[in-house]
């Protein structure tokens, strides 16, 4: 559970208060699959009756320094939280560590076409609904391994004599992992404040963008002197541009990782397909 829209919706805290009122009163014999690194996910699902705990061996939480209980603060050792009230990371039944999914006594490899380590946790999440389906592990693996993209993520489009990959990122924790995920050496950022974007962008100070440290970066959007503004402030050298296509047009012949904001994704996509 991560920050999303905190202009326009509740708090990390209120969300998983609404998912604990909602969840106690699912029936007996529902099973939920519940991420037990994440304690606000632990919390909201502890009534439930029936429950498949997963662990990807995550070991922080941006806002989870107090308990969801009772408010005392957590105490955070390796990959495992508790606290005096007796609230602590559950044992979880699966668990992944780097690409091997362990359960039972057993592990299968995961392997995934779309790169990045959230994407290796969608798929031992998959993996694990699919097990309670009666899927077999090599059945879903075989499946998981012929998605390359999703809704136009990862996707390739030719730009102003640019290969872009095209990459979502819609608040601090997508954004993360998208830094991270990226490994090309030329980098679009573009940024949009619309409604579905949210308008307030002072969630960009949220994000760390050190690893784009040394890459050649481009910068664009609505909001681009915003993006610019905290580039600067970490460091980044950077070159604004008034569209992707500039932007693009400045990396012709090479591979960049396009990295976009909701609207400014969809944009692309959108004039991708109609192409």
């Amino acid at each position: 559970m991560g920050r999303d829209q905190l202009d326009r919706l509740s708090e990390v805290r209120i969300v998983a208060a609404k998912w604990k009122s909602a969840l106690k009163d699912l029936p007996v014999n529902c099973t939920v699959i519940a991420d037990s690194d994440d304690p606000f996910v632990t919390w909201a699902v502890r009534d439930c009756k029936k429950i498949t705990w997963f662990s990807s061996g995550v070991s922080s939480h941006l806002d989870a320094a107090t308990c969801p209980e009772c408010g005392e603060l957590l105490t955070w050792s390796s990959n495992t939280y508790s606290c005096i009230c007796g609230f602590a990371k559950p044992i979880a039944e699966w668990i992944l560590i780097d690409q091997e999914l362990r359960h039972g006594g057993k592990s299968v490899n995961v392997k995934s076409a779309i790169p990045g380590r959230a994407a290796l946790g969608n798929a031992a999440r998959a993996i694990i609904a699919g097990a309670h389906f009666g899927i077999s592990e090599e059945s879903a693996l075989k499946s998981i391994s012929t998605i390359s993209q999703v809704d136009g993520r990862f996707n390739e489009v030719k730009i102003s004599g640019a290969s872009l990959r095209l990459m979502l990122a819609k608040n601090p924790a997508s954004w993360s992992e998208t830094l991270e995920t990226s490994s090309r050496k030329k980098v679009i950022l573009s940024i949009n404040a619309n409604t579905q974007d949210g308008k307030d962008t002072s969630w960009l100070w949220d994000v760390d963008y050190l690893p784009l440290q040394g890459r050649e970066i481009g910068v664009t959007g609505d909001r681009v002197l915003d993006i610019s503004a905290r580039l600067t402030s970490q460091g980044i050298s950077h070159t604004r541009f008034d569209s992707v296509s500039a932007a693009a047009q400045s990396f012709s012949g090479t591979e960049v990782d396009l990295i976009a904001s909701y609207t400014a994704f969809h944009a692309l996509v959108k004039s991708a397909v109609k192409k």
